[in-house]
Parts: C-alpha cells; sequence; structure tokens
C-alpha cells in the first residue's frame, strides 16, 4: 500500500518511451483501465485500489538519492549506464531504497554493449553469470535469477588454430540464432528478416557488425568482432599465461626489454615488458599503465573502464610525478635482474619523455640502452612481426583486461 515502483532509464527519451508503452497498455485494457490512472504531467500511474505509484525516471544520482518506499524498480538498457561515471553510486541509491521493504526487487533488462563491457555493467554481468555457473554455492549472497540468453563458449568465439585458419565464427551462422533469441517471430522479426538485414549491415564493416551482433545475438564484444583491424587481435585471447607477472618473467627468462610510452596528463604512461624464456625462446609479456587523476575528467568516455583496469591491479590513477617514480622503481628491478641488454633494451617514444629519461637514469639505465623509437610507418616491422608470433604459439601475455581492452 501507498508504495513505490520505479522504471529508470539511462535517457530521458528512453524513459518517456516506457512511459509512452505503460500508458499505451492501459488504454488498450478495460480491465487495467478501472484499476490504474495515468498522470501524463508526472509521467506517473496511479493504482487506485493500493494507492501506489509507478514514476518514470532518468537515471541521475540527483534524481534517485534517497528513493524511499520503492517496493519495485525496473532498471532498462544497463550496458548504457557502464559508461556512467556516477553509476555505481546510483545503483547503491536504488538497492538502498528497495532494501528497507522485505518484498523489494530489482529487475535489469538489457541487450549486450557494442563496446567492451565496463562499469556496473560488467561488474552486474560477471555476477550475474557466476551465479548462473553455480560459482557462489554454499555462500550467502543477495538473491538473483539471471536470465541470460548467451551462447555457449563454442559458438561465441573461436579457438587460436580456427581463428588462424580463418574459419568463420559459428555465431554468424542463422541456424544458430534461435538459441539467443526467445521471441524470434513472435514479437521480434523472423529468421529470413533478420538474415536479409544482417547480410546487409556485414558488409559495411566491423562497427556495424559490432552494433548489429551486440544487439541481436548478445555477442560481447573483445577480441571475438575483427575486421579491418591488426590481425593478431583475432589470436590475443588464445595466448594467456594465467598468474604471469614481472616476477615471473625475471624468474623464467635469459633476457628481458622494455617499451614506454607516455601521452601526456590527459593520456597514460604505459610500460611494457617482454622477456625471452630460457629453454624455449617464446616471449613472455606483462603490461602496466598509469593515468593522472585528471584523464578521469578529460575522458570521461573511458573513466569507467579505467577504474575497471585499477581494480584488476594492472593500472594506477596518480598524479604524473608520483607516476614516473613508480615506473623507475619496475625499471630498477629489471635491471638489477642482470637480464637487461646493455645495448637498446629500452624503447621508448622521445616525446614528452625527459622526465622519463631523468628517472630512468636515476636507476641505472644508461644512454646505450635507450632506444629512441620513430613513430608511425616505423613501427610496422614489430607490429607484424608480433602478429605472426601470435600465430605460430610462440608469444604470451598475463591476459590483462588493460591490454584486452588496448588491443581489441
Amino acid at each position: 500500500p501507498r508504495g513505490k515502483a520505479l522504471f529508470v532509464g539511462p535517457t530521458q527519451a528512453i524513459s518517456t518511451r516506457a512511459y509512452d508503452q505503460a500508458v499505451g497498455m492501459i488504454e488498450e485494457s478495460p480491465d487495467l483501465k478501472r484499476r490504474f490512472r495515468t498522470h501524463d504531467h508526472e509521467m506517473m500511474i496511479e493504482d487506485l485500489v493500493t494507492k501506489a505509484e509507478a514514476q518514470v525516471k532518468t537515471f541521475d544520482v540527483n534524481i534517485l538519492t534517497g528513493a524511499m518506499g520503492l517496493f519495485f524498480v525496473l532498471l532498462d538498457e544497463i550496458h548504457l549506464l557502464g559508461f556512467n561515471a556516477k553509476g555505481a553510486k546510483v545503483l547503491r541509491q536504488i538497492r538502498g531504497g528497495l532494501d528497507k521493504t522485505p518484498e523489494g526487487l530489482l529487475v535489469m533488462t538489457t541487450t549486450q554493449s557494442d563496446d567492451i563491457p565496463a562499469g556496473i555493467f560488467k561488474s552486474e554481468l560477471k555476477f550475474a553469470r557466476n551465479v548462473r555457473d553455480g560459482k557462489y554455492r554454499g555462500k550467502v549472497i543477495r538473491p538473483m535469477l539471471p536470465l541470460l540468453y548467451e551462447f555457449p563458449q563454442d559458438i561465441a568465439t573461436l579457438t587460436r588454430e580456427e581463428r588462424k585458419n580463418g574459419v568463420e565464427p559459428r555465431w554468424m551462422n542463422p541456424v544458430n540464432w534461435p538459441m539467443v533469441m526467445p521471441n524470434l517471430g513472435r514479437s521480434g522479426p523472423a529468421l529470413a528478416e533478420l538474415v536479409a538485414d544482417w547480410e546487409g549491415e556485414r558488409d559495411k564493416g566491423e562497427e556495424a557488425i559490432r552494433i548489429w551482433a551486440s544487439q541481436h545475438l548478445n555477442i560481447e564484444i573483445g577480441q571475438g568482432i575483427n575486421n579491418e583491424g591488426w590481425g593478431g587481435a583475432d589470436l590475443w585471447d588464445a595466448q594467456v599465461i594465467k598468474g604471469l607477472d614481472l616476477d615471473a618473467i625475471l624468474t623464467r627468462c635469459e633476457v628481458v626489454t622494455i617499451g614506454i610510452d607516455s601521452g601526456g596528463r590527459d593520456d597514460l604512461l604505459g610500460l611494457a615488458v617482454i622477456g625471452r624464456e630460457r629453454g624455449t625462446r617464446h616471449w613472455l609479456s606483462w603490461s602496466y599503465a598509469w593515468g593522472d587523476p585528471i584523464v578521469l575528467e578529460r575522458r570521461k568516455d573511458i573513466a569507467n573502464q579505467l577504474q575497471d583496469f585499477v581494480e584488476e591491479g594492472s593500472m594506477t590513477i596518480v598524479d604524473m610525478a608520483d607516476a614516473i617514480a613508480d615506473l623507475g622503481v619496475l625499471v630498477a628491478r629489471i635491471v638489477a635482474s642482470g637480464l637487461l641488454p646493455q645495448k637498446n633494451g629500452v624503447g621508448i617514444d622521445p616525446n614528452q619523455a625527459a622526465a622519463i629519461i631523468e628517472a630512468l637514469t636515476a636507476v641505472g639505465v644508461t644512454d646505450d640502452m635507450l632506444r629512441r623509437l620513430l613513430q608511425g610507418p616505423a613501427l610496422a616491422p614489430a607490429v607484424y612481426g608480433l602478429d605472426f608470433k601470435l600465430a605460430d604459439a610462440t608469444f604470451w601475455h598475463a591476459g590483462q583486461g588493460l591490454m584486452s581492452w588496448v588491443v581489441g
């Protein structure tokens, strides 16, 4: 009685559309018209029996802070909220309002993101998959019923050999589409219509394929969709050594080289370490990044993804002066190992690198060890050479989300 239900959309347009659809349902049903009254100026629907109200809101911390008396919230298109810098805070407000009611219920509906999942969408999707897969058995967690229409791995992705041989992903075969389309031919289009639409979109290139596959087939974007980009991206996910870190590289390798790039305060400072393993002569790679706090303000479109990398442990948000000091500490460990070549062991972009070179010199990197690299086409031999080493399985990396994002 007198409870509140909310439909929360990521934008005003989506929220308004939701309200219009609900009103349309009421207008088409004599039973609903007797039970519910609509208030268009407030975008609110009133239950004349219980005096409960259903309101449509936009996902905004100022609108949803302190929401009280909630018994039901429908959160639509949460994949769009993954890039909202205050997403976690707003979701906490919603859950806090529902927790005060024993029968409080939160429902989240969404398609896949047409970009790499980030923020609250990434964390909620991971939690839902873990519940589905039984990873919390025996543990006390908040109740969840995950309904995930996703292909199994053998359909959604390809093995390294399949990618190497140019096999077409099985999710592209329309025979498999009904697995993730429960409303195919009902509230959704018929299969023949979808096939025609797909054939038109796939010829437009990678971006059109990414959008179509994520919205219709719930294909998660990463390295699985790669059309005209770097060839090595298709093979990246297959070349992971779990637990590989800097310590492991210094232990397992006979020689180690370093690459460093700094793009300024509103970009990332990147470190890549590649070692040649004893015996196998395989290349082992580990990377790290630093970002000045200002990058979260100037690059709001990727701020949530950067925070994901911080949580992963592959990145730090810190003032650039401290970042360069941290970089020096890591390089000092490599210098002390004795594995760094005495000539051309450290490749560096010379642009904006004065402070970095000072820090490297302070930890024992000599001028002979430094190799100032040209940019652009001059890097082509390394880029294409790495593609081949991924293809013949002689390059391995640590499986960091940071690098999957960069490569993707």
